[in-house]
């Protein structure tokens, strides 16, 4: 199971949006001039190099189509190259990959009222927050595991809808339908970061440097 984290304020200076939009099927550079703001088009369009740069390292090309579930979770159409979970907040993009199913997702810690938004959780998750020496820190790893292991189901959200899940934030592990998944929360310098799958014991995690964004572009013809 690999993790990339993509920060495109620090790539920026070897990215041009127009130069990327490029790279991308005609469905996809339509859905990224649709973004009002750029940086909204520059996340987007930076999610989409990376998967299909995954598609190339895994099968040796980029243009390969991705399909969406039914819930609306991607995936590549073909069998032989791995699943993957996208999410992306503020300027860090982040992909998670391997040969068994993972959800991952990313928020950008901001200074919240989040008592106001605790009422999605249960009330085992609201004391866990409330006797937390950190309870905005507690909340977005609350939030953001709950919402990898959503992506990892590939169902959404609807998924806690179900009263056969087991939430363990302290051993890190969720009981569902008969699984044992895991999840790692990974805290960034204003970001959280939660990643849930079945096995995420050998986690490599890798900070795409410049040079690394530069080796992914150059799968694509010039």
């Amino acid at each position: 199971m690999e993790l990339w984290i993509a920060d495109t304020d620090k790539l920026k200076p070897v990215m041009n949006l127009e130069t990327l939009t490029a790279l991308l099927p005609e469905n996809e550079q339509a859905k990224s001039r649709k973004y009002v703001f750029a940086d909204d088009s520059l996340r987007y369009v930076t999610g989409r190099i990376l998967i299909r740069s995954l598609a190339a390292l895994s099968g040796g090309q980029t243009d390969i189509e991705i399909s969406l579930s039914e819930y609306g979770k991607p995936y590549f159409s073909s069998d032989n190259l791995p699943g993957f979970s996208l999410s992306h907040s503020g300027s860090r993009v982040v992909l998670s990959f391997g040969n068994i199913p993972s959800g991952v997702d990313v928020e950008k810690r901001m200074d919240i009222n989040y008592p106001e938004m605790m009422s999605v959780f249960n009330k085992n998750e609201q004391a866990l927050i409330n006797a937390s020496a950190d309870p905005l820190d507690c909340f977005y790893r609350i939030w953001t595991v709950r919402e990898a292991f959503a992506k990892e189901e590939g169902i959404g959200l609807s998924v806690f809808d179900r009263n056969d899940i087991r939430m363990d934030y302290e051993n890190e592990t969720v009981r569902y339908q008969g699984k044992n998944l895991h999840f790692r929360t990974i805290t960034l310098p204003e970001y959280t970061i939660s990643l849930c799958a079945e096995d995420v014991s050998g986690l490599k995690i890798r900070d795409l440097t410049t040079e690394m964004w530069k080796n992914l572009l150059s799968f694509y013809p010039s």
